[in-house]
């Protein structure tokens, strides 16, 4: 199973996967789109998606401030 983070902000968006089969963990980063937040987004999460041979599919989401 993976899980999958992603953070936007005003420059970058950054994603990281986390393996838990193997317990890695690998980070990406794309640059925003102020515009349009989920271009880069789902850019970041195309990326991510295919270095881990996966197939994206809407799942189940959760948003957490700290």
């Amino acid at each position: 199973m993976f899980r999958i983070g992603i953070d936007t902000g005003g420059t970058f968006t950054d994603c990281v996967v986390f393996n838990t089969n193997k317990h890695t963990l690998k980070r990406y980063k794309t640059p925003s789109t102020p515009r349009n937040y989920s271009e880069g987004v789902i850019k970041a999460l195309k990326i991510a998606s295919e270095d881990h041979n996966l197939t994206l599919q809407q799942e189940q989401g959760k948003t957490m401030g700290l």
